[in-house]
């Protein structure tokens, strides 16, 4: 990628370079490249390679070992690598960034709709169940798009030690609908002045 200035990066044709020996340079840079710590010996060999360069290009090995030497190459297709490597990431970021904006969405939807049906409907039109798994289901998929715990968390202090105890919310989806309303009227019996 050239800049405003002139710079030209190790890639790219070098000044003085022929156009034979950069044709060369190309088709061994875009040979496929493996991080020979977690591939097998034969991935390797099927890598980059002054051989496959001559091979392919029908240039003598010979003038291809040359121009290796003389205009580094290997450093070369490193700095390739990386620079493929980070637009490969960026990619990559820019995708689960999207994905978590669209897992939002679905969350804070799904509340909205269950909202407005639950504000629309009488309270013997809906199980209560039903309210509790709308609501259970678009707080978690909004959390975790947001990237924010579904657990709770509780801390119990003592003079000696604190401990941290992740506590799972309970499944309410097994409950019936009666004992739902049930659960639903001891609950409000804990609120502040019930």
């Amino acid at each position: 990628m050239k800049q405003a200035d002139n710079h030209i990066e190790p890639w790219e044709r070098q000044q003085g370079e022929g156009l034979r020996a950069y044709t060369c340079f190309s088709v061994y840079r875009d040979m496929p490249y493996s991080d020979p710590e977690n591939v097998t010996a034969r991935q390797i060999s099927s890598g980059r390679s002054a051989a496959r360069t001559a091979k392919q290009t029908g240039v003598p090995i010979r003038t291809i070992l040359s121009y290796m030497r003389s205009r580094a190459w290997t450093s070369r297709a490193l700095a390739y690598d990386a620079y493929m490597d980070a637009r490969k990431r960026e990619q990559t970021e820019a995708a689960i960034i999207k994905m978590h904006r669209a897992h939002v969405a679905a969350g804070v939807a799904l509340m909205k709709k269950a909202m407005r049906r639950l504000e629309a409907l009488r309270d013997e039109d809906i199980s209560a169940g039903d309210v509790v798994r709308m609501i259970d289901t678009g707080v978690k998929i909004e959390r975790l798009a947001r990237g924010e715990s579904t657990s709770v968390q509780q801390v119990k202090a003592d003079v000696k030690q604190t401990a941290v105890v992740a506590v799972q919310p309970p499944d309410l989806s097994k409950l019936t609908s009666d004992e739902l309303d049930e659960l639903e009227a001891l609950c409000r019996k804990t609120l502040p002045g019930a």
